[in-house]
């Protein structure tokens, strides 16, 4: 016999399901950056002219590559985490437009670092990752709405503390990636959160209200949804 399950075990059973998929495509690609790593150890071969050179023809094919390759295990480490869970974040709050959006911040933070960034090979996640920040930052407050807000909030609580690292305060590290990647990212929120802001009112159109009543006795009150024309 199949067994009852309620309205709100349901729900859960859903909602489990979405955070999964949510982190299958990030856990996908940091099992490349961990597999190109390892090929980097067995072969004894370094890939890092798999990276961005800024202002190089050769360099700007780095634009797609160099997120997937890291200096040390250690530099692939402390990346793996951020990226995971905030790309994952990503998908699970932009399920219709997750797919562009990760393409769109992914090559926009390679590109700028391409543009801006010194002329030495840029490795590794870092950028992605701050472009991930910052759109979901950017984003949620320019959206203003409460799960956006809130996982804006998120963000800045758990990740908020990266933004010393926009500035070269280590030695040898892609300051310019953190910081085009983030700027990248908080541009892309903006410009993204009043694309869907207007999506939305045009979607929504017209609202005509009329009343019906049943045996005289109840009303009901009738929406209909109709499309202004004039946005077209």
């Amino acid at each position: 016999m199949k067994k009852y399950r309620s309205p709100d075990e349901i729900e859960f059973s859903i909602e489990i399901k979405k955070i999964i998929s949510s982190t299958i495509l990030p856990c996908i690609l940091l099992s490349v950056m961990l597999l190109f790593k390892l090929l980097e150890e067995l072969l004894n071969v370094n890939l890092f002219q798999m990276g961005v050179l800024p202002r190089q023809a050769i360099g700007l094919f780095g634009v797609i590559t160099s997120p997937l390759v890291h200096g040390s295990w250690g530099h692939l480490l402390s990346n793996s985490l951020p990226f995971v869970i905030l790309a994952s974040l990503l998908i699970y709050f932009h399920p219709k437009k997750w797919f562009e959006l990760i393409v769109a911040l992914w090559l926009t933070s390679g590109f700028w670092l391409w543009i801006f960034g010194r002329s030495v090979y840029h490795i590794g996640v870092s950028g992605v990752i701050y472009s991930l920040a910052g759109f979901l930052v950017a984003y949620g407050i320019a959206f203003e709405q409460k799960e956006k807000l809130a996982v804006s909030g998120l963000v800045l609580l758990f990740y908020g503390s990266m933004i010393w690292y926009i500035f070269p305060v280590i030695e040898n590290m892609s300051w310019e990636a953190h910081l085009t990647g983030l700027f990248g990212g908080i541009a892309l929120g903006i410009y993204y959160s009043f694309s869907d802001k207007k999506e939305i009112v045009s979607r929504r159109g017209n609202v005509n209200i009329s009343f019906d009543t049943l045996e005289g006795k109840e009303i009901q009150l009738i929406y209909h949804f109709e499309k202004d024309s004039s946005k077209n």
